[in-house]
């Protein structure tokens, strides 16, 4: 029965259900939230875990955790360089000026907190590139992106204190 162009819901189900279960009735598919076997099942329902089933169409490379993990490395990056900065700017603001020590600091992490920026900028505008990779690159390329805005922010750090403090 349509109503005003719509199919009606009902109807709509029964066929999303029979197509699930004709499509199960002949293949091996895991439960995506448990990974129970779903060969044969006649409802929409995983008999594991409870999770609801739809039948559709998926891409097998779009995986969040990589993504996630490349995102993270800049993000927290620029958290802790844009709080320092914020600090720092609050103390040139009150007392008219930096100290002389400082500044070195100041502008190393303005410029480490752009280059997050940039970094993070990069990766959203690029994701459904990103996404077209193969998973183990994703994660390659991820846990190399956050370790490396790590080692670079260490070393700026230690190079900083040796030079600055020591």
């Amino acid at each position: 029965m349509r109503i005003c162009g719509v199919a009606d819901d009902d109807t709509q189900q029964g066929e999303e259900k029979a197509r699930l279960a004709g499509w199960l009735a002949d293949h091996d598919e895991p439960c995506p939230n448990c990974g129970y076997g779903l060969r044969g099942v006649p409802e929409p329902v995983c008999p594991e875990c409870s999770a609801p089933i739809r039948l559709g169409v998926v891409a097998p490379h779009m995986r969040f955790g990589p993504w996630a993990v490349a995102m993270l490395g800049p993000a927290l990056a620029l958290g802790f360089d844009g709080v320092i900065v914020l600090l720092t700017t609050w103390q040139l603001i009150i007392t008219g000026g930096l100290p002389t020590e400082v500044e070195p600091l100041y502008w190393g992490l303005v410029a480490l907190g752009g280059l997050c920026l940039l970094g993070i900028a990069l990766l959203i505008s690029r994701r459904a590139r990103w996404m077209a990779l193969d998973p183990g690159r994703q994660w390659r390329i991820g846990w190399s992106i956050f370790v490396g805005v790590g080692v670079v922010h260490a070393a700026f750090g230690f190079g900083w204190f040796a030079i600055f403090v020591l």
